[in-house]
């Protein structure tokens, strides 16, 4: 065996002659049992000009012994540290004369055939990176991976799916956005050009990250099913990556900022951006503090490090050969993180047959409070017919001014007024701006100014936002059937549509998410059905500021809503409390706790309602606006406008 080291230039290797000269670089840490498998697989190919660069990444023993016992033509370069794709570009320059990388993971076994298949479509493809069709190594009729395409967002979008069985549906010669790196093929012209795998985003992504540069740079990547590759998935690269998935959302974005032309980063960062919004809001009222963390954290390192990205976004685009219009065919359409959550949404659901039998006996499957796809497809159309079909002439008419429905100021004076702490209102006054001023004038600047489609958003999404949180209201309930009535009745019920017929913002809002308070504070003094749910079983904390940011949320329209989340805890804990096993002193803190939350997320907005003369005003309205009042026969009916009662 001979062991090789960068400084002993003389010891080089160097590859044969005939046919193309493959280096197959095996990245290692620490290497498992299946480390010998692998050598042992290499040996037994039968390609003439294989040449293999085993790269030790920091293990704690040096694997050279090791490698010499299985396949002592191997060479060996060990370097301090470093994670895979540092480990990867180790190999730029070590072999002279190679055509093309093979990289490997130390815990894959090559199939038969596996590195003669690759090279002759890479020739055959005239492509610049070769994947392999890789199979459970437990399980070898199960595939884990025969490429994949992404969104334009750069999230994964897999063409085979988790535990799907091998029968051949996949072995057509097919090009895809990205491959593995667990055994990728890889043209060394292209890789030495490339610069090898981006080293700032090691951990999560490399792959994507150089197979979108290659794209750029005109090369073409397919997926030849006829290598299979079996894949344990034990390496501690693998598990670096099972660790790094916390990383995904800060590499997708750092290398979907590098990638793009500038015109198409015009278009597609102000969705990422309302995306991301969405998502850390969403983690939030979930109380998935973890989720938000990284979202939040994706968004601040790509910020930090903003001036490495540009510089490699300029070597990137230095060599480009493909517009990103022939990119995006390659790429699916919509976003691949929603449509994958609608699928496992729904992969969890019986046969159509079988819930439509369970819900005509008024019977439950197993684990039926969970199993509610079809119902939930069935109850997302009847929202949209009721929604959309109501709302046409307002979403392509625009919604009046009337009342609370005012019309949008620029984004440069609202965010002006939030900061400076001076209102400009009548003859202007100092103190701290609502918070409606900030978020009205961030989504007009995220939208470039278009103030008219902000208006509508903001103004008619209560609508979808309260049929969801009402869809959602009975989760621990087993029949879908009930919640499907639930939401039938919200839908029924005339109090927004008079809201929206009078121009009550506020009205509409707290409407809107009623269902969600309700649900976090039964869930809070864990009555029935709420007692067993996701949201019952986490802690006090978690509670308190989910529900505190649902408030701070309303709040922002309407104030009056800290009264409505107070009146709703005393009157669940004196009726439903009455005759339900609870807790309430839970409840009684989650509920003080998340007002303090909403309050502190207003500062200083709100010592300067508290402060101000006109505190009961800014939190019931004004007298003169409120109209006539509704008596208590029209309040029990919901007799609350032109609509009538319901």
């Amino acid at each position: 065996m001979e062991g090789y080291d960068a400084a002993d230039e003389a010891e080089s290797p160097v590859a044969g002659v005939g046919v193309p000269a493959v280096v197959a670089v095996i990245v290692t840490r620490n290497p498992g049992a299946r480390f010998d498998d692998l050598l042992a697989s290499i040996s037994a190919q039968e390609y003439a000009n294989l040449v293999t660069l085993v790269v030790d990444a920091g293990s704690d023993s040096d694997p050279t012994e090791r490698v010499a016992e299985v396949l002592p033509t191997a060479f060996v370069k060990r370097i301090d540290a470093g994670g895979f794709a540092v480990a990867a570009n180790a190999a730029l320059g070590t072999v002279d004369g190679a055509s093309f990388y093979l990289v490997l993971h130390d815990d894959v076994e090559l199939g038969k055939g596996a590195v003669q298949a690759m090279v002759e479509e890479a020739f055959r493809s005239n492509a610049g990176i070769v994947g392999a069709k890789l199979l459970d190594g437990a399980d070898r009729r199960t595939l884990t991976d025969v490429g994949a395409s992404i969104d334009k967002f750069g999230f994964l979008w897999p063409y085979a799916e988790p535990g799907e069985l091998d029968q051949s549906q996949h072995d057509a010669i097919r090009e895809a956005f990205v491959v593995s790196g667990a055994a990728m093929l890889v043209r060394c012209d292209l890789f030495r050009d490339l610069g090898g795998f981006s080293t700032d985003i090691d951990g999560s992504g490399e792959e994507l990250d150089l197979c979108w540069r290659a794209r750029v740079a005109g090369a073409r990547t397919v997926v030849m099913p006829a290598a299979q590759v079996f894949h344990h998935a034990e390496s501690t690269f693998d598990k670096a990556h099972e660790r790094g998935l916390r990383l995904a959302l800060r590499h997708q974005a750092r290398i979907m900022l590098a990638c793009y032309s500038a015109l198409t980063l015009l278009r597609i960062l102000p969705q990422a951006m309302v995306l991301g919004v969405l998502d850390l809001v969403g983690a939030l009222l979930r109380g998935r503090w973890r989720q938000a963390g990284d979202v939040f954290t994706a968004f601040m390192w790509n910020l930090g490090h903003l001036p490495r990205t540009l510089s490699i976004r300029r070597s990137t685009q230095k060599s480009r050969r493909t517009p990103d219009d022939e990119i995006r065919r390659l790429q699916i359409k919509g976003s691949a993180r929603f449509t994958n959550f609608f699928h496992a949404y729904t992969a969890r659901d019986r046969s159509l047959g079988q819930a439509v039998a369970a819900a005509a006996r008024g019977m439950s499957g197993p684990n039926d409070a969970h199993n509610t796809g079809i119902w939930g497809i069935g109850a997302f159309l009847i929202a949209a017919v009721v929604l959309v079909g109501g709302s046409r002439s307002l979403i392509t008419g625009g919604v009046p001014v009337v009342r609370e429905f005012v019309t949008n100021s620029p984004s440069g004076d609202l965010l002006r007024e939030w900061w400076s702490g001076w209102r400009s209102a009548g003859l202007g006054q100092s103190g701290g701006s609502p918070t409606v001023a900030f978020v009205v004038g961030a989504l007009n600047w995220m939208t470039f100014g278009s103030e008219g489609l902000v208006r509508t958003v903001v103004f008619l999404a209560p609508l979808g936002v309260g049929a969801l949180g009402a869809w959602r209201l009975l989760r621990g309930v087993g029949s879908p059937l009930a919640r499907t009535a639930v939401l039938v009745a919200y839908l029924a019920n005339p109090i927004p549509y008079n809201a929206i017929a009078e121009g009550r913002w506020q009205a509409l809002v707290v409407w809107a998410l009623a269902p969600s308070i309700v649900a976090r504070l039964a869930a809070a003094g864990a009555f029935e059905p709420f007692a067993d749910t996701e949201r019952a079983e986490r802690s006090v904390l978690q509670q308190t500021f989910a529900l505190g940011l649902i408030v701070a949320i309303g709040a922002t329209v309407a104030p009056v809503i800290v009264l409505v989340v107070a009146l709703l805890a005393v009157v669940m804990a004196v009726v439903v409390g009455a005759g339900s096993r609870g807790n309430l002193g839970r409840l009684g803190v989650v509920t003080l706790g998340s007002l303090a939350v909403s309050a502190l997320v207003h500062l200083p907005w709100t010592i300067s309602v508290l402060g101000g003369a006109n505190r009961v005003e800014v939190l019931l309205g004004n007298a003169a606006g409120r109209g006539a009042p509704i008596g208590v026969s029209g309040a029990l009916v919901f007799d609350t406008g032109a609509m009538g009662p319901s």
